[in-house]
């Protein structure tokens, strides 16, 4: 199970700037969305190895609820998505402790890898991979160096059976 994060992941979401004109994707409510290159090659990739995946953000529900269903109308089908609630704060920084997702789907915690922006957001001990914090740049590849990440990790995991 693949566990996305959302906002520098596969997203940026920003505050509408009064009066400057700028490129996005989407928008709902005071927010902007801009959707990351690649994002239809990674969907593609998912789906075409039937790779089981779910969003988990730190920002509140509402955010959630709203990026998600901008990444449904673009192809994805997350088997679900968590928020903010479902973070564990430790020493004041908000983590996603992958153990919620392993008891939530009855899934191994060691076949459960979290693909986040940021290293502090993750438990340490627990499967991470790392990507560069989405900017807003329309050069930004990492969705195709994260596809080439996850052929290795699944081809390894295929030889460990």
């Amino acid at each position: 199970m693949l566990v996305f994060d959302l906002n520098g992941t596969l997203v940026k979401r920003f505050y509408k700037p009064n009066g400057i004109i700028t490129n996005y994707d989407y928008e709902y409510g005071k927010f902007y969305v801009l959707l990351r290159p690649y994002l239809r090659e990674l969907t593609n990739y998912l789906h075409i190895n039937d790779l089981k995946y779910m969003f988990w953000t730190n920002a509140l529900a509402y955010n959630a609820d709203n990026i998600t269903q901008i990444l449904i109308k673009e192809g994805m089908r997350p088997v679900a998505h968590l928020d903010r609630q479902h973070c564990t704060f430790i020493k004041n920084v908000c983590k996603k402790d992958l153990s919620v997702v392993s008891k939530m789907h009855n899934i191994n915690l060691s076949d459960i890898f979290l693909v986040e922006d940021m290293e502090t957001r993750s438990v340490r001990g627990q499967n991470v991979i790392l990507v560069d914090k989405f900017d807003g740049d329309a050069t930004d590849d990492a969705l195709l160096t994260l596809i080439d990440d996850l052929k290795k990790i699944y081809e390894d995991k295929k030889n460990e059976s």
